[in-house]
């Protein structure tokens, strides 16, 4: 099975963030599947933690409204350091990950990164199509891994697929893809 990967390196950096609905710009999720471990590193306690995964509705129209994909409750209560947490998040390919909670740090990385959509001291989750302020080129420690389901190939399934055969249909099944574009554009 293939990785996803999402987020900053959780580590002890130079800086903190106070709580509120927090998500990383930098890194999106490289593929579509679950996010199966989320890893903090908390500069002080944070109480009531949620993460969540997010994508952007419109992109060049409204660049900093946000929804949420899918959100996970994971602590009443975290203490200093490092940790890692079991989760089952929806991810899609360019996804963003996020945390919401209700008092304390998370560990923030200055400079070097592409920023951080937030808004202090409130729970947005989840969210649909909420305005986030950008603070540019700093990050939070959330990261999170997870698998692509077996058999995703491009955003296809190939399970049913006998292995010795996949090449072949994968090939058939581009062609037939380029020529339902050339019917889409035939000023190609």
């Amino acid at each position: 099975m293939a990785t996803i990967d999402i987020g900053v390196p959780a580590e002890n950096y130079t800086s903190s963030w106070c709580d509120g609905t927090l998500i990383n710009k930098s890194n999106p999720a490289n593929a579509s599947g679950k996010i199966t471990n989320v890893q903090i590193y908390t500069k002080a306690i944070m109480p009531t933690v949620y993460v969540a995964t997010f994508y952007r509705p419109d992109p060049s129209g409204f660049p900093n409204n946000l929804t949420t994909r899918d959100t996970e409750y994971i602590s009443d209560s975290i203490a200093v350091g490092y940790h890692a947490f079991d989760v089952d998040l929806d991810v899609e390919a360019g996804d963003y990950i996020g945390i919401m909670f209700q008092n304390g740090d998370i560990e923030k990385k200055i400079g070097g990164e592409q920023g951080v959509w937030y808004i202090n001291h409130a729970d947005w989750l989840p969210c649909d199509n909420k305005t986030f302020y950008l603070q540019a080129g700093n990050a939070l420690a959330i990261y999170g891994t997870g698998t692509i389901p077996d058999g995703l190939v491009n955003g296809y399934f190939m399970n049913s697929v006998p292995t010795e055969q996949r090449e072949e249909v994968f090939g058939y099944f581009m062609k037939l893809v380029e020529e339902f574009g050339y019917y889409m554009n035939p000023t190609k």
